[in-house]
């Protein structure tokens, strides 16, 4: 039999592995940190073709073009700079957006699962609320991307650009549409990120716990690439008709009078189930990528920094 001091120290020491080790304000700083990093980094190797995206997003039904076709006339018309249109608003975004989401994911997971194992629907309400929460504060710098991305300029036409850089977007939008003006299209923008985040992050975690559980792998590259692979096809699968809406809402600006409802059906009425799906090549080929190399660069990061796994 445990005597009462016996049976006070069991007590005390499931309590104790049951809550997890206290953080400090310098961890949640650093995990936000290293988070945007990996984003960053990614953002710098596929900026060209979230340019590509962007514009296969916009097109027209009847002037829908392939991502090569695409690539090809906004070099030939715009030169090779035209890909990286948006690259300063895109890396600021990196780190604060990209810092949050994932940031946020590890603290929210913690936060709904106190003290166990979370499930995979804990993972995705913890992507849920971490991805709309970093939309809401970030959307002025992924609005001014877009913009800065859709607008056409070189020697086609002599097109004047409306935006000159990230700050000349800042203060036009500002004066043409107000203060608001910059969180044009914030909900789907949110619903884009909500839903990004949880099945991003909430896959990849999933992922990985099953693989490392079924086939005795360890931690490392090869187990991080292959997962992250599976993210991105399932990832892109899933936002792409509402990054499509929130597209379409970011660069319409005043014209746009619709809520992101009313504006995917008035998509899916002019070209179906295809308009909701427009760019979904570049877009994989932008978010494959680009969620590798997240994966890759934040799981080292974390190990470097004493973080843990994702």
């Amino acid at each position: 039999y445990l005597t009462d001091e016996g049976m006070a120290s069991a007590t005390n020491a499931m309590a104790t592995s049951l809550v997890p080790p206290s953080r400090t304000m310098a961890s949640y700083l650093t995990e936000y940190g290293v988070s945007g990093m990996s984003v960053g980094a990614a953002t710098c190797c596929t900026n060209p073709l979230d340019v590509i995206k962007v514009r296969l997003q916009l097109a027209d039904g009847g002037t829908r073009k392939g991502m090569m076709a695409t690539a090809t006339g906004i070099v030939r018309q715009e030169g090779c700079t035209a890909l990286f249109k948006g690259i300063s608003a895109a890396l600021m975004r990196s780190g604060i957006y990209g810092g949050a989401r994932l940031g946020f994911y590890g603290p929210m997971k913690s936060l709904l699962s106190p003290g166990k194992d979370p499930t995979f629907g804990t993972k995705l309400m913890a992507g849920m609320a971490s991805g709309a929460a970093a939309a809401a504060i970030a959307n002025p710098t992924d609005l001014i991307k877009v913009r800065l991305q859709a607008q056409k300029i070189g020697n086609a036409g002599g097109v004047v650009p409306q935006y000159n850089g990230a700050l000349g977007a800042i203060t036009h939008i500002m004066r043409a549409e107000g203060v608001l003006g910059l969180w044009r299209g914030v909900q789907p923008s949110m619903m884009r990120s909500a839903v990004l985040t949880a099945t991003q992050a909430a896959t990849y975690d999933e992922a990985k716990r099953h693989v490392l559980k079924i086939t005795g792998m360890k931690e490392g590259v090869q187990t991080h690439l292959g997962c992250s692979l599976l993210t991105g096809l399932i990832t892109t699968t899933v936002i792409n008709p509402v990054e499509v809406v929130k597209n379409t809402m970011f660069t319409k600006g005043k014209e746009c009078n619709l809520g992101p409802i009313a504006t995917a059906g008035d998509i899916f009425a002019r070209e179906g189930i295809r308009g909701m799906y427009k760019g979904w090549t570049a877009n994989y080929a932008r978010l494959g990528p680009q969620t590798t190399i997240t994966f890759l660069v934040l799981e080292k990061l974390r190990s470097v920094t004493g973080l843990g796994t994702v």
